[in-house]
């Protein structure tokens, strides 16, 4: 007669399928964890992106209103001294409110690339076109038009907001029009093995 242990089969078949349930189990929540992780990087872009467009557009907005501005107070220095008894005293006004404007400019574009410094050192990482300004600047000054307005750099210009996974692709037109395509980083070769 042929004697099977059929009670130490049956546990073992139950351990088994126990492993293999614990096994599929632990990976249905390790790829849980990694879509979670993934999502809170692409949130993490995204509110990125929004704060810099809409800092960059508020100074394209500040740049021109004071633009305006300076091209009318220049514009009226030169009629003042058309005049014969307003002459100096429009001329030494006008030159004061152009200075002014000039330097409340040059403060608006300071402390827009102080807050862009702040967010990359808080939680956004950039490359470095983000500290592209939409106007021209050489060295301390801002180029400037025979009106005296800021000349606002090229049509468009880009730059880029980066997670371990994904990048946003941000093209930024001087006139605060922006537009933003996200893609999967790709890998490089020498990362994949």
């Amino acid at each position: 007669m042929l004697l099977t242990n059929q009670k130490g089969n049956s546990t073992l078949f139950g351990i088994t399928l126990i492993i293999l349930f614990t096994f599929i189990t632990l990976n249905i929540i390790h790829h849980k964890l990694k879509l979670f992780s993934n999502l809170q990087q692409k949130q993490q872009i995204l509110i990125c992106t929004k704060e810099v467009n809409g800092m960059t557009q508020a100074l394209v907005k500040k740049i021109r209103e004071t633009n305006h501005w300076l091209k009318i107070l220049t514009l009226s220095k030169h009629i003042t001294m058309a005049v014969p008894y307003l002459g100096l005293s429009g001329k030494i006004s006008t030159k004061a409110g152009i200075k002014l404007l000039k330097k409340a400019q040059m403060l608006a574009v300071i402390s827009h690339l102080k807050k862009m410094k702040d967010l990359d050192l808080k939680s956004c990482s950039f490359n470095w076109s983000i500290y592209k300004t939409p106007i021209t600047i050489l060295g301390l000054h801002i180029k400037r038009s025979q009106f005296n307005e800021a000349i606002f750099r090229e049509e468009k210009w880009k730059y880029y907001v980066y997670s371990q996974s994904e990048i946003t692709i941000n093209s930024i037109s001087n006139s605060g029009q922006v537009s933003s395509r996200i893609s999967k980083r790709v890998k490089p070769l020498w990362k994949l093995f």
